[in-house]
């Protein structure tokens, strides 16, 4: 969330394929909302949006933490291809229980949803096999921030 705040870059990149799921904490999830409704504020005008001491408490303490990103955009990047893969995984689960379900009731869309989770499948595995061949080093530095 500090990022957001912080780097102009990852709000305009990040806010669109953020979802309130990616977010489990929910006072970090009011400040999403605010900044959601207000993406091109300075993030102290958020204080004003938030309700709650302990979300403005909340958002204060990320205001004052002095963090430097170093090499952003590929922090932002990296961020977006996991909320990219969570998604899709977390579409995979609906699909499949759809199917099932389909299964179970005789529906007439059952072979459009196998469809559909065949294409989701192929498309993580293509992800994962993409991922396992970047250089090790490379792969460590990206998701450490180094």
């Amino acid at each position: 969330m500090a990022l957001l705040l912080q780097v102009d870059e990852a709000r305009a990149e990040l806010l669109p394929v953020l979802t309130d799921e990616d977010v489990i904490h929910q006072g970090l999830r009011l400040v999403l909302t605010a900044l959601r409704r207000t993406p091109s504020a300075l993030p102290e005008a958020l204080m004003a949006e938030l309700e709650g001491e302990r979300e403005r408490g909340l958002l204060a303490a990320l205001l004052v933490e002095d963090r430097k990103w170093g090499d952003t955009h590929s922090h932002v990047a990296e961020l977006k291809r996991r909320y990219h893969i969570r998604h899709r995984k977390h579409r995979v689960r609906q699909v499949e229980r759809a199917v099932t379900l389909a299964q179970a009731t005789g529906d007439p869309a059952l072979p459009a949803l196998e469809d559909e989770l065949r294409a989701l499948l192929r498309d993580l595995q293509r992800e994962a096999e993409a991922v396992r061949e970047l250089p090790w080093r490379a792969r460590r530095c990206r998701t450490s921030g180094r």
